[in-house]
């Protein structure tokens, strides 16, 4: 069923007030556009929880341990795009779909709040640059942490600092802006169809975007994850003389990099896929994307999307169990028990017993986290 109401994809068929339906807003199953309409605000409001209580947790840590400071940067970063998602894609474009198959002027209103070419522009752009922020944090936190124990002594020490994560957010911020502008000249008023449309410039941006916000940060992150893994399993096999907790620390470290890596690669790739392949149809001219599979596909993939900048808490939590429990602890509102465990995150010790052994120095720069980068 098409859920914009219109009886084919023509360009005659249009919305109440005169719209004919816009980018990505007729999407295929009426079941699918209710689930997502309610789905991502709920995915938003927990990512939003989440990453507030990892902001909490890591924050003491951050100004001593790098990997924490990026961590707590990541958590700011993943909140305002779960916020700026939240007033582009779903406000402008998937809630119309909804409220159009039960209340048509509603969908008419909400098109004409969010059809100015301005509000559009700023919303997007937005909503782009929180999201490359955001990706390529975990890209520099991915690399950091492959330096600090491939290269503890040589490299570690100078690259992976405090100082240094400051500098390089900062020149991130600054360099993330120019390379979302193509959002600011992607949008103009159509006199044809009465509304603020993308253009050619858009979609073009768009294919581009999505080598830099899913295809070359996934490729550096499981590059550096591949040889920290190897690293890590390299110094286990010569490490004769470490104890079994030591190894079984070790060993959680590499099961939670994986887990990441994978999730990542899982909530982010299907988007890029399916709107590379919406941005060609539209570049065509074709309608054809705007409902059955290809529109569900790009549903779905966009819900994946969303919660990929939601889970970094919960992942937090099922793979570190000191944070877990200091979660548990703010969650429950026992701070005095929250801040011991959080010293203990500080310190590195997962198991809570006691410190590593002085054969770990070498690696303590990744040993003393207790979450993984994602």
């Amino acid at each position: 069923m098409n859920v914009s109401g219109c009886e084919n994809t023509s360009t005659n068929c249009s919305l109440p007030g005169g719209g004919r339906p816009g980018f990505y807003l007729s999407h295929g199953d009426t079941w699918l556009q209710v689930l997502c309409t309610y789905l991502i605000p709920i995915i938003a409001i927990l990512g939003v929880i989440g990453n507030t209580c990892s902001f909490i947790i890591l924050k003491e840590s951050a100004t001593r341990v790098s990997s924490h400071f990026y961590l707590c940067c990541l958590s700011i970063l993943d909140s305002l795009t779960l916020v700026s998602i939240v007033f582009s894609i779903w406000l402008a474009v998937i809630m119309p779909g909804y409220y159009y198959v039960l209340y048509g002027q509603v969908a008419a209103w909400l098109r004409s709040v969010t059809s100015n070419c301005q509000v559009s522009q700023f919303r997007v752009y937005i909503s782009f640059y929180c999201r490359m922020v955001s990706v390529w944090t975990v890209v520099i936190l991915s690399v950091e942490r492959c330096i600090s124990v491939s290269s503890p002594l040589r490299w570690g020490t100078r690259l992976c600092t405090v100082r240094n994560g400051v500098w390089a957010i900062g020149g991130l911020v600054l360099l993330a802006a120019p390379f979302s502008i193509y959002a600011v000249f992607g949008f103009e008023y159509s006199e044809k169809y009465r509304t603020c449309r993308p253009n050619d410039h858009f979609f073009i941006g768009n294919i581009l975007s999505n080598v830099l916000f899913s295809i070359v940060p996934w490729i550096v992150i499981c590059i550096s994850n591949l040889v920290l893994v190897l690293v890590l399993r390299k110094r286990n096999r010569r490490s004769s003389q470490m104890d079994q907790k030591t190894l079984r620390q070790e060993n959680s470290i590499t099961t939670r990099l994986l887990v990441v890596s994978v999730t990542f690669l899982f909530l982010t790739l299907p988007l890029a896929i399916t709107s590379a392949i919406n941005s060609y149809y539209e570049l065509q001219d074709l309608r054809t994307h705007k409902t059955g599979i290809v529109a569900d596909l790009w549903m779905v993939s966009f819900v994946l999307f969303t919660a990929n900048f939601a889970s970094n808490f919960w992942l937090y939590c099922l793979t570190g169990r000191n944070f877990r429990r200091a979660a548990v602890a703010l969650l429950t509102w026992h701070l005095d028990s929250m801040r011991r465990l959080r010293r203990r995150l500080d310190r590195g010790s997962d198991s809570a017993a006691e410190p590593p052994s002085s054969k770990l120095t070498a690696v303590s720069s990744l040993t003393g986290h207790d979450v993984a980068a994602k």
